[in-house]
């Protein structure tokens, strides 16, 4: 797809396509009668950020001269896990502790 698009416009285009996901996720663990091949579906559509960041290390080389690529996709690929990372330590928390409770939302009792 990045022939097509070029470089910057596939980057773009895929992390909107990401929204997608990410809002069905939100309201998915909200439903506790949300059947598994529900997650798994989200999952698979999730799967698309991995591609995004593999074609975005490719991309940055045409960007930067031979001397500065190193530092470019380091910078890249250093930035793009500590995102992977810092969501592993945050989304237990947004899941299943109540933070959101100063915008009125209040938590429903599991049976």
């Amino acid at each position: 797809m990045v022939p097509l698009f070029g470089g910057r416009k596939w980057t773009v285009l895929s992390t909107v396509i990401l929204i997608i996901p990410c809002a069905w996720l939100g309201f998915a663990v909200q439903n506790p009668a949300t059947p598994f091949g529900v997650f798994m579906l989200i999952a698979l559509l999730c799967g698309f950020a991995g591609a995004n960041f593999a074609s975005s290390m490719g991309n940055i080389s045409f960007f930067f001269p031979k001397a500065r690529q190193g530092s470019a996709l380091g910078i890249n690929g250093g930035l793009g896990n500590l995102g992977v990372s810092v969501m592993q330590l945050i989304a237990p928390l947004v899941i299943f502790l109540p933070i959101f409770t100063f915008l009125g939302v209040r938590g429903v009792p599991q049976p």
